[in-house]
């Protein structure tokens, strides 16, 4: 048990008999890739899921695996749906990773949906997702995507300021349109 007390200062359960440190598994990837990671999600099988620079990670208990992104970039936001896939955004690529029945990685792609909706737009970083329940949401700086999970559907919002983050709330979903107002889209 952790206690905040104060600006830069940290209490633990130490007062109530408990370890002072929390038990803390330190590991590192065994793969020939840049060590700058920019998110990091888990699954229902405890895998563990990093956004790198050079795509996504996954360590899976024993192995770590690589999956590079279709052009090759950075990942920079991962969002477990609490079912079976993890949605990714990254530089000018969003989609999802799933496991196959052979234990193999596939990743989704689902940007290349929007690609006449963004003629000759790039979004850049994916900074936020959002899973609701019957669409995927892939908040970048001037562009929310959204995506029906059921019927692939989608939309393509654009702003001229920035957008900032995105949650559900009461079933609702509110996006902040940054030095503007939250709206409910």
């Amino acid at each position: 048990v952790l206690f905040w007390i104060g600006a830069g200062s940290l209490a633990s359960g130490l007062v109530y008999g408990l370890p002072t440190q929390p038990p803390i598994v330190q590991f590192s990837p065994d793969t020939d890739t840049y060590p700058q990671n920019f998110a990091i999600e888990t699954d229902l099988k405890s895998r563990v899921y990093l956004g790198s620079v050079d795509g996504l990670l996954v360590f899976d208990g024993k192995l770590w695996h690589t999956i590079a992104m279709p052009n090759q970039d950075m990942v920079r936001w991962l969002r477990f749906d609490g079912v079976d896939r993890v949605y990714v955004g990254g530089y000018d690529n969003f989609g999802y990773v799933e496991v196959d029945p052979a234990g193999q990685y596939q990743y989704r792609e689902l940007s290349h949906h929007f690609t006449s909706a963004l003629g000759t737009d790039l979004f850049a970083d994916v900074w936020d997702i959002l899973v609701a329940p019957d669409a995927v949401f892939f908040v970048a700086l001037n562009h929310v995507f959204r995506y029906e999970i059921q019927t692939g559907h989608t939309d393509l919002w654009r702003h001229q300021g920035k957008f900032g983050p995105i949650a559900l709330f009461a079933g609702k979903v509110y996006l902040q349109f940054r030095d503007d107002a939250v709206r409910v889209l």
